[in-house]
Formats: structure tokens, sequence, C-alpha cells
């Protein structure tokens, strides 16, 4: 019923993303996802407080 999305494709690159501190790549790579989850509005928020 419910997918892990820390396996998701997308959500790992965002994360690798802001590894890297990378975060204006990481905010606009989330804004393109479609699948807004916790975990996306986590990474989001994130991604734009830096």
């Amino acid at each position: 019923m419910y997918s892990n999305v820390y396996e998701n494709d997308c959500f790992m690159k965002a994360r690798r993303f802001i590894e890297n501190k990378d975060f204006k790549k990481a905010y606009n790579f989330l804004q393109s996802i479609n699948e807004k989850c916790s975990e996306w509005y986590y990474l989001t928020g994130l991604s734009a407080m830096n």
C-alpha cells in the first residue's frame, strides 16, 4: 500500500544534491516532482533554507 520513499530514485538524487551542498539544484529538481509526500516537503524545505 505505501511505497518506501527513501528508496525512490528521485529523492535519492535530491539527497545527493543536498549532500554536495548544491541546494539550488536540489530545490529546482524537487520542483519538477509531482509526487509530493512528507519526504518531498522535508527535502524542499531543507534545500530552500540553505
